[in-house]
């Protein structure tokens, strides 16, 4: 796959592939599965979005730019994504870390009506990862 095209495929080297998503515009840099929802890919991009993917629909592999067109739901950022991490004791939530040290929550439920919270994590550089705490709700590094 191109570097701004995500694919799918087996774990087997002689599966083909699955599929391949063309939905961001620029090089795509972090993709994650949904911890509990295994056909759900969010994927962050230094075309300065985030996106929501159901991998199960025929649809999926989609050329569209729009913000929430087809099989893809997208969010615009303040600036390229760095990480994006789900939630693992509330796995609704979405957050995403940015280039500027931005770092937003969505509730992927109602993905396009905005942030549930952000905060400036850093304000003179970027945020290059983020990680829940497995064992501890509500705890981000």
């Amino acid at each position: 796959t191109r570097a701004s095209s995500p694919g799918i495929t087996s774990s087997s080297a002689q599966s083909p592939l699955a599929a391949t998503y063309q939905h961001h515009t620029n090089k795509v840099n972090c993709v994650a599965w949904h911890p509990s929802e295994g056909t759900i890919l969010a994927s962050g991009s230094y075309d300065q979005s985030v996106c929501l993917i159901d991998a199960r629909t025929a649809g999926g592999a989609s050329t569209s730019s729009s913000s929430s067109s087809g099989d893809v739901r997208r969010v615009k950022i303040p600036a390229d994504c760095e990480a994006i991490a789900w939630d693992l004791h509330k796995m609704q939530y979405l957050t995403c870390a940015c280039e500027d040290g931005t770092v937003m929550s969505w509730d992927v439920r109602k993905f396009d009506g905005g942030p549930v919270w952000s905060f400036v994590a850093h304000e003179f550089g970027g945020v290059s990862d983020l990680s829940y705490n497995a064992h501890v709700p509500g705890m981000l590094a």
